[in-house]
């Protein structure tokens, strides 16, 4: 006997008859699982990242054009109580989402020492909590153990992460204002908090795979110079699931060159490893490589034949991502000098270029041909096709790929044998009507540069799945756009542009995360809670139980009316992407609101229903037995 809701149900045999009970399932790339998030699992789950930007951050000086805007924020002080006042400091939080600026002023239903936080089991999950000092400060917060749950499960110290953010000039764009926008997260045993000021301290929790579920409980302690110590409770909630993977391809365009110091030279491997497994742990199971270093041609034996391939041990980290980290095909740009002006032409090139990665046991590249060149006219467009079209006739295995920029240009290479289109910010919903091409990918997003939170959590997540996009870039992971050899001025007199196009930053000892880069990974978590409960939603409807069936339905209207909110209708003009436009209108409400929901409805919907049995018959038919409640 089963009891669920409160009502018991009794297990009653149905048979079905049937000619053919196989199903198909669609044909569609699934990444391997890492961490939780796309490949192979670290010892350290914040192995990937450093610690604290380069000493050069401390110095980087403002142009005298240039004139600070204050942000937009809360400011007004509520009234506070005797004990908190005299204390020295109150501790308030937010949601991640929501910026906190040195001169925020927490409200009062903001204040409290409690951090709450949910998470599936193998998730990365962050909650904040902020410093208002009435008085200066030198405080570190640090976490007291392990969080301890149900029945003396425990999660170890080394699987929470205390950063807090760097305010860093950034400019408002194409005019010469800039606000001091909180820009990376770093880890930091101390921080000064001058009287009447703020600082944030950000909280991130990686939940081990098959974690027990239930509530585990934790303490960060604060120690303070200048006021009393105190504490704050870490309450996390393991959810009874894990999430399927991301079907969808996401990536960032990456530089393996050494830009910084101004050379063509391949960034140091134990770098370039270490970008590899923070874009896994965020989320990303490709990579578009824009900018490959030099690369030679060689003869290799496969079997008893030789192939001409390119030699990618100057980019073995990358080439052998598939391997390391459970990546699919990356998106190579033939669009350089070692394909385009290769002495055995350019087919060939490409050719070899594949060769490159499947010797190495890799899967064939993409290969990308052209950059929006739709917006270049005609001759561009032809050129573009002209390379396809070797492509496609010399090595039919790889897929094809190019970018264009104007969703009303869908159409711009006919009937071209091209695998994939990839739209940039501007794409909208004519896009998915009758010439919606075979693979759909957009190449940009909110274009936040990692200080744009809310555009970047759309993006990778609900909007991906609004689109039902099969690939999702972001230019860049770190390639400054003015002056590579300055990632932490972005500020150019002489451009209209910012020159800090990218949600890594270069660190003292490896990458530093960005506000916007955790939001992307919470996206890609939010389209796995999606891909999930689709799932359960199907599987629910396909046995037909009542009770099910009915949850299931319930979950479909949840998520439909989570759809209904973004609108996909074209741009008014060219100086608002459409997803700008929708993140605009979003607050934190709507993302946390669509956790809770999602888990509630996973949770109900994920539970075990018996597998049908299946009995061959005379004449190929079969006999489904088919385990269904009757209550």
């Amino acid at each position: 006997m089963n009891t669920r809701n409160g009502s018991r149900c009794a297990c009653v045999a149905v048979i079905v008859v049937c000619a053919a009970c196989v199903m198909v399932p669609e044909a569609r790339a699934v990444i391997t699982d890492r961490t939780g998030l796309g490949g192979q699992g670290a010892v350290d789950p914040f192995g990937s990242i450093g610690t604290v930007l380069r000493p050069s951050a401390n110095s980087v000086p403002i142009p005298p054009s240039f004139t600070e805007q204050l942000p937009s924020t809360n400011t007004v002080m509520p009234p506070l109580t005797p004990n908190q006042a005299s204390q020295g400091y109150v501790t308030f939080s937010v949601n991640p989402l929501n910026k906190v600026y040195p001169s925020t002023a927490p409200r009062a239903e903001q204040i409290g020492t409690t951090l709450d936080l949910s998470s599936a089991q193998g998730e990365f999950e962050p909650v904040t909590f902020s410093i208002r000092a009435l008085q200066e400060l030198n405080v570190t917060a640090s976490l007291r153990g392990e969080l301890v749950g149900p029945g003396g499960a425990t999660i170890g110290v080394d699987h929470v992460d205390i950063r807090t953010p760097r305010y860093m000039p950034r400019r408002v764009w194409s005019v010469s204002r800039y606000v001091r926008e909180p820009s990376a997260l770093e880890r930091r045993s101390n921080l000064f908090i001058g009287a009447d000021r703020t600082r944030q301290f950000w909280v991130t929790v990686k939940t081990p795979e098959g974690a027990t579920p239930g509530t585990y409980t934790g303490t960060i302690d604060l120690q303070v110079n200048g006021a009393p110590d105190s504490s704050l409770d870490l309450n996390l909630e393991v959810l009874p699931f894990s999430l399927d993977p991301t079907p969808t391809a996401h990536g960032m365009y990456y530089t393996s060159t050494d830009v910084e110091n101004g050379t063509n030279q391949p960034l140091d491997h134990g770098r370039m490893s270490q970008d590899v497994a923070n874009m896994a742990d965020h989320g990303m199971n490709t990579l578009f490589l824009s900018i490959p270093p030099p690369i030679e041609t060689e003869f290799v034996q496969v079997g008893i034949d030789f192939v001409r391939a390119f030699d990618l041990d100057p980019i073995a980290p990358i080439a052998d991502a598939h391997a390391t980290h459970g990546f699919g095909p990356i998106v190579f740009n033939t669009t350089v000098d070692e394909v385009l002006d290769a002495p055995i032409g350019f087919a060939k090139a490409a050719e070899a270029v594949v060769n490159g990665f499947t010797v190495r046991g890799a899967p064939p590249p993409i290969l990308s041909a052209g950059d929006e060149s739709d917006a270049a006219g005609a001759s561009a467009v032809s050129t573009v096709s002209a390379w396809v079209n070797q492509m496609n006739s010399t090595v039919p295995e790889a897929r094809t790929f190019t970018t264009i920029v104007f969703p009303e240009n869908a159409d711009v290479f006919g009937s071209l044998d091209l695998d994939i289109r990839a739209f940039s910010s501007y794409i909208d919903a004519p896009v998915l009507g009758p010439t919606r091409p075979t693979e759909l990918w957009e190449y940009s997003g909110a274009a936040g540069y990692g200080i744009g939170p809310f555009g970047d959590r759309l993006y990778r997540g609900i909007w991906t799945r609004k689109f039902d996009l099969d690939g999702v870039l972001q230019w860049t992971y770190f390639r400054p756009a003015l002056d590579p050899s300055q990632p932490y001025q972005d500020l150019f007199p002489e451009s209209n542009r910012n020159n800090m196009t990218m949600w890594a930053l270069p660190g003292l000892d490896g990458p530093i995360p960005s506000p916007g880069w955790e939001a992307m990974r919470e996206g890609v978590e939010d389209e796995r809670y999606i891909i999930t409960l689709q799932r359960l939603i199907g599987r629910a409807l396909a046995h037909e139980d009542p009770l099910l069936v009915d949850e299931a339905l319930a979950a479909q209207a949840f998520l439909n009316s989570i759809f209904a909110q973004i609108d996909l209708s074209p741009r008014a003009d060219d100086s608002v992407f459409p997803i700008s436009r929708e993140a605009g209108k979003l607050n934190w409400d709507y993302f946390a609101s669509f956790r809770e929901q999602a888990a509630m409805h996973i949770t109900v919907l994920n539970v075990p229903i018996p597998e049908p049995s299946t009995m061959l018959l005379a004449g190929g038919l079969s006999v489904v037995l088919v385990m269904r409640r009757r209550c």
